[in-house]
C-alpha cells in the first residue's frame, strides 16, 4: 500500500513537473524585467493585469527594500490607468524606474490595500524616493458596499485564490514569509496557466464589446450602470467613504516618506457635460486636493471621443500618445513652463489646465527630448520639488 502511494506521488510530481516546463515554453518568463507593468499580465502566464500585480509584488517589494534610493514613479489606478506607459514616462521625466500597478475594477479602498502591502512588505524607508501618481476618475469612488457587497475586493480575492494568503476581507495575510513567496509563486505556474486558459473566453468577449463600441452621445446602459453603482450620487454624501479612504492613503504614503499626486484621466465628452455624477465628483475632488495640498493635473479633456474604446478606456493604439501628453504636462509642471493664467498651478493643488499647459510646454519639451538640451534628471527632481515643496 505504501509503495503504491509512493508511486502515485512520484507520478503526480512528474506530471506536474512536465506541465511546469510546458508553461515555460508557452509563456517564457521575461529575463529580469526592470519594472512591474500590470499590462504584461495580458500576455504572461498570469493571464490578467491584477494577477500580474499580485504575483509580481513579492519580488517587487524585495527590490524596493534593496534599492531605496532609486528615483521611482509608481502609477496607481483602475484599468484605465494602464494607458500610461512606464518606458515613455521614464525617458521623458528622467526617473530611474517607472512601474504601472493599475488594478482592474478598483475603487480607492482596493488601491489602498495594494499600497498597504507595499508599505508593510518592504523595509523601513523603502518608499522615500517614490512618487505615486494616482490616476483618478469618479468610478473610483463607488462605495465598498455597492462595489464588493461586503466581500473580498478583486485584489484580495486573487491573493487568497491559491492558498498563498489567508484571512477575511480587509485582513489578508501571507501564509509564508516573503523570501519563500517568490518560489511559491513560481511553483504555481501550471495552476496559473490553467486559470488563464479558462479565462480566455471571457477576454475574447470583452475585446469584442470594445471593438464594436459605437460612441453614442449618451449611452443609456452605461448611465443605468452608474445609477446602480452610485445610488447616492445626487446627495451630499457622494463618495464620502472613498474620500475618507483617500485621506488615509495620502497620510500613509507621506508617513512612509513618499509622496503622491493626482492625474484626472481623460473621459468622453458626454460624461463631463451630461452626467451629474461627474459634476458632483469633480467639485469635491478639486476641494479635496486643495485641502490636502495634493497637486491635481486635469487630463479629462485631453482626448477626443474617437480615442476611446469605451466610455472610460482609451484604445490601446493611443496609449503612447496619452502618455506623451501626460509627460509634457508633468515636465511643464516641473520646470515652470506652465502658462501664467493657471494661477501658479505648477506647484499648487489648483487643477492644472492641461490644454494650456501642453500648448505652452509642447515645443520646448520636444526640443529637450530631441536635442538633449536638458539634464535628464531635471524633470523628475523638479516634479518632486513641486509635489512636496509647496506643502512646506
Amino acid at each position: 500500500m505504501l509503495r503504491q502511494l509512493l508511486q502515485v506521488v512520484v507520478w503526480t510530481l512528474g506530471i506536474y513537473a512536465v506541465l511546469w516546463v510546458a508553461t515555460l515554453l508557452v509563456w517564457p518568463p521575461e529575463a529580469a524585467p526592470r519594472n512591474v507593468d500590470a499590462t504584461r499580465g495580458q500576455h504572461s502566464v498570469y493571464g490578467s493585469d491584477i494577477r500580474e500585480v499580485v504575483y509580481s509584488l513579492p519580488g517587487f517589494c524585495q527590490k524596493l527594500s534593496s534599492r531605496p534610493d532609486v528615483r521611482r514613479i509608481i502609477v496607481l489606478g483602475s484599468s484605465s490607468a494602464k494607458a500610461y506607459r512606464p518606458d515613455i514616462l521614464r525617458s521623458r521625466l528622467g526617473a530611474d524606474e517607472v512601474d504601472n500597478l493599475e488594478t482592474d475594477g478598483s475603487n480607492i479602498s482596493q488601491i489602498r490595500q495594494l499600497v498597504t502591502d507595499l508599505r508593510t512588505e518592504t523595509a523601513r524607508g523603502s518608499l522615500k524616493s517614490v512618487l505615486f501618481v494616482l490616476v483618478t476618475n469618479y468610478i473610483l469612488f463607488v462605495s465598498n458596499k455597492d462595489k464588493w457587497h461586503g466581500g473580498f475586493t478583486y485584489y484580495e480575492a486573487e491573493k487568497v485564490r491559491h492558498g498563498l494568503y489567508t484571512g477575511e476581507a480587509n485582513g489578508i495575510t501571507p501564509v509564508i514569509g516573503p523570501r519563500l513567496m517568490r518560489f511559491a509563486v513560481e511553483a504555481l505556474r501550471p495552476v496559473f496557466a490553467l486559470d488563464t486558459l479558462l479565462g480566455l473566453s471571457d477576454g475574447i468577449g470583452v475585446e469584442l464589446v470594445r471593438r464594436f463600441w459605437s460612441h453614442p452621445k449618451v449611452d443609456v446602459e452605461f448611465v443605468r450602470m452608474l445609477k446602480r453603482r452610485f445610488p447616492q450620487a445626487q446627495q451630499s454624501e457622494f463618495g464620502e467613504e472613498q474620500f475618507i479612504e483617500l485621506d488615509r492613503l495620502i497620510r500613509e504614503i507621506r508617513a512612509s516618506g513618499g509622496d503622491i499626486m493626482f492625474v484626472e484621466q481623460p473621459i468622453e465628452a458626454f460624461e463631463r457635460t451630461s452626467l451629474p455624477i461627474h459634476s458632483e465628483y469633480w467639485t469635491k475632488m478639486v476641494r479635496f486636493a486643495k485641502e490636502h495640498d495634493v497637486v491635481l493635473v486635469d487630463m479629462s479633456e485631453s482626448a477626443g471621443d474617437k480615442e476611446f474604446s469605451d466610455p472610460l478606456h482609451g484604445k490601446e493604439s493611443v496609449w503612447p500618445e496619452w502618455t506623451e501628453r501626460l509627460a509634457s504636462a508633468l515636465r511643464g509642471l516641473a520646470s515652470g513652463l506652465v502658462a501664467e493664467e493657471n494661477k501658479g498651478a505648477r506647484c499648487h493643488s489648483e487643477p492644472l489646465d492641461v490644454q494650456k499647459a501642453v500648448h505652452s510646454v509642447g515645443a520646448s519639451a520636444r526640443l529637450d527630448r530631441d536635442e538633449n538640451t536638458r539634464n535628464a534628471e531635471t524633470p523628475f527632481e523638479g516634479l518632486i520639488d513641486c509635489v512636496s515643496g509647496h506643502r512646506e
